[in-house]
């Protein structure tokens, strides 16, 4: 029963939170709040009623201690919700901001939950990021609850694979329908991207480069030539309906994953080499180029691929995401000095820009001479979530989430998951993630924090050497690894 119970939750927010839009919509965070409460509810029947085995003492700890983390994160928000030290005003679609009192410890600006009628800004509050952090600290503890043996672990990782299969196909026949509507229907009033999947493009890409790692992942560990020819076919189709998506540094981390195995599949093949197999090699290996050369040029990904041009010219600018994402970042660091340590609370980047812009004026020239008859001036975001957590929630707040990652990325280094196949790709893809966050507002997406907190669960639970998965402190043996 409990298994039952804890497959359904994470089943359901595993493969359906990249289809309800990329679960932005506020109906799709109720539904993944509490499908992620199902998780939880389950992880810990299967944990503690179910389960005979508990499983790896060593990875179950390290786990621990990052849910502990990210538990105080959410309890940080959550004093930041509870105290808000300045209220929006509307005047139309326009708005001020009414001092409350003076801010002290955690707290927040006290503004819409949602959308307003007739307003299409996304409107989002301290309450709004406790939902979405709140529920993604359910759905990891679930997974760490659930996933007890190794089967459980590469069960989630399947998913992950099967449902990156269907998404790729779908982006790559939406390209290359030229569709401008959001899985044929929705039209996205603030990113303009028309992107397959998710409103935004860039949100569709982390996604689809993140699975990409995991399928990588798991074509290397499958031992049988057709399985792993079948992923590597999936593999060639993310990679190519990730430069349909247009999104530049999803691309290049997904360039990157696919150097890296290919590194990885030379090297052992150069070990194992046999007579006669190299020209084979080759022809295959071309025919696959050619394949993917066609599929590019039918979903217009060559008008992505030439974005990369700028890498040629300007690499500085490149890699820091353009100068229009630089003067973002000037009005984030100008916001954040003047509250470095508590932060300002979820959302109030938006509600600060105006107060703030004017102190990084080629922002303001620049916007207008690319749209001269703009008559709302507003950012949404920093285009940045490094630079927008450290606003939001200050040096106390960030420490906490740092500190989660840091604890599993010591612990993976420990173990030398760098020398194992799927938790090095596992890790990898959540290194995208996080380091597509320098460019993008990705890290704060529900369905890319879900895959992101799903990936750090299992590649510890994989991860962890079998004999120390089956060492009982007191040198005795525990079963289960």
């Amino acid at each position: 029963m409990g298994r039952t119970i804890f497959w359904l939750g994470a089943g359901f927010c595993t493969l359906a939170a990249p289809w309800m839009l990329g679960s932005e919509p506020l109906a799709a965070q109720w539904w993944l709040f509490s499908c992620a409460a199902v998780t939880f509810i389950g992880g810990l029947m299967v944990r503690f009623v179910t389960t005979s085995t508990p499983g790896s003492r060593t990875a179950w700890r390290v786990q621990v201690v990052a849910l502990l983390f990210g538990l105080l994160f959410v309890g940080y928000v959550y004093l930041q919700a509870r105290n808000p030290s300045m209220q929006v005003i509307f005047s139309g679609k326009l708005w001020t901001l009414l001092p409350l009192h003076e801010a002290a410890g955690p707290h927040s600006i006290a503004a819409p939950f949602d959308c307003l009628p007739g307003d299409w800004l996304p409107y989002k509050n301290a309450w709004r990021f406790l939902l979405i952090f709140g529920t993604a600290w359910l759905f990891t503890a679930g997974l760490v609850l659930g996933l007890v043996e190794r089967r459980d672990a590469r069960r989630w990782v399947l998913i992950v694979g099967v449902n990156a299969a269907v998404l790729a196909l779908v982006c790559l026949v939406h390209r290359a329908l030229g569709e401008r509507l959001t899985l044929w229907r929705y039209a996205d009033t603030v990113g303009f991207t028309g992107s397959p999947v998710f409103f935004y493009k860039n949100h569709n890409g982390a996604f689809l480069a993140a699975s990409l790692a995991v399928v990588f992942g798991l074509a290397w560990t499958t031992e049988r030539k057709l399985p792993r020819h079948v992923w590597e076919g999936v593999a060639l189709a993310l990679w190519a309906a990730t430069v349909a998506v247009n999104s530049r540094a999803a691309t290049g981390l997904g360039t990157l994953w696919g150097v890296s195995y290919l590194v990885m599949r030379w090297r052992t093949s150069a070990r194992l080499e046999r007579p006669g197999l190299g020209g084979r090699r080759w022809l295959v290996g071309g025919a696959a180029a050619l394949v993917l050369v066609a599929i590019v040029g039918l979903t217009g990904g060559r008008k992505a691929i030439e974005r990369f041009s700028p890498a040629l010219s300007s690499p500085v600018d490149f890699v820091l995401g353009d100068k229009y994402r630089g003067l973002l970042r000037q009005v984030g660091f100008a916001m954040w000095q003047d509250q470095p340590a508590w932060g300002w609370g979820g959302g109030a980047y938006l509600y600060l820009f105006n107060t703030y812009q004017g102190q990084v004026p080629q922002l303001r020239a620049q916007i207008y001479r690319e749209q001269p008859n703009l008559n709302r001036f507003y950012m949404v975001n920093a285009d940045s979530d490094w630079v927008e957590f450290l606003v939001e929630y200050g040096v106390a707040g960030v420490a906490l989430p740092c500190a989660a990652v840091v604890s599993v990325a010591a612990a993976l280094w420990r173990w030398r998951a760098w020398s194992q196949g799927l938790p090095l790709f596992l890790g990898l893809g959540a290194v995208g993630i996080i380091l597509h966050g320098y460019l993008d507002h990705v890290l704060r997406n529900p369905a890319l924090l879900l895959l992101l907190s799903g990936l750090l669960v299992v590649a510890v639970r994989l991860a962890v050497p079998r004999d120390l998965s089956r060492r009982k402190p007191g040198g005795g043996e525990q079963v289960g690894g």
